[in-house]
């Protein structure tokens, strides 16, 4: 139902053998979508969640989805981060919990860059929307906010 009512999807790709497997089974399905029900369905962005940089599947599963998803793989990764697992677990979201640990410094980064990616970037070409993105960031996030570009 969802894939129906929606123009585009992002998927979270974690490093694992079995995601690439997954991958290949929601390829199907989105086309199966695109061939039936919603000819407008479009894959928006693969993200890359949980990397850890000390294992080498790691960068073999990231080689691959450059390899074959070359312009819909976000930039940003999100590295494994003790912290964004932690958040949950004590009803809270990452920021609130922990500041600005490195993975949540990551999520902020995907948010802008998602923003920019996507169609939603093209309807917000009005400054005073950019202006107010920009001045909830500093507000609420400074140390953030020179790290990502507004």
């Amino acid at each position: 139902m969802l894939f129906t009512a929606s123009d585009g999807i992002i998927i979270p790709m974690q490093y694992e053998y079995y995601a690439l497997e997954g991958l290949s089974a929601l390829m199907q399905t989105i086309d199966k979508i695109k061939s039936t029900t919603n000819t407008n369905l479009e894959i928006t962005g693969l993200i890359r969640t949980i990397f850890d940089t000390r294992n080498n599947l790691s960068n073999e599963v990231s080689i691959q989805l450059l390899q074959y998803f070359s312009h819909k793989v976000f930039k940003t990764i999100i590295p494994r981060n003790v912290k964004l697992a932690e958040a949950p677990s004590f009803e809270q979201d990452v920021i609130s919990y922990a500041r600005l640990p490195k993975g949540a410094i990551s999520y902020i980064s995907l948010a802008s860059e998602v923003l920019r990616k996507t169609l939603i970037n093209q309807y917000c070409k009005n400054f005073k929307t950019r202006a107010w993105i920009g001045h909830i960031i500093r507000t609420y996030l400074p140390q953030a906010s020179k790290l990502i570009p507004i």
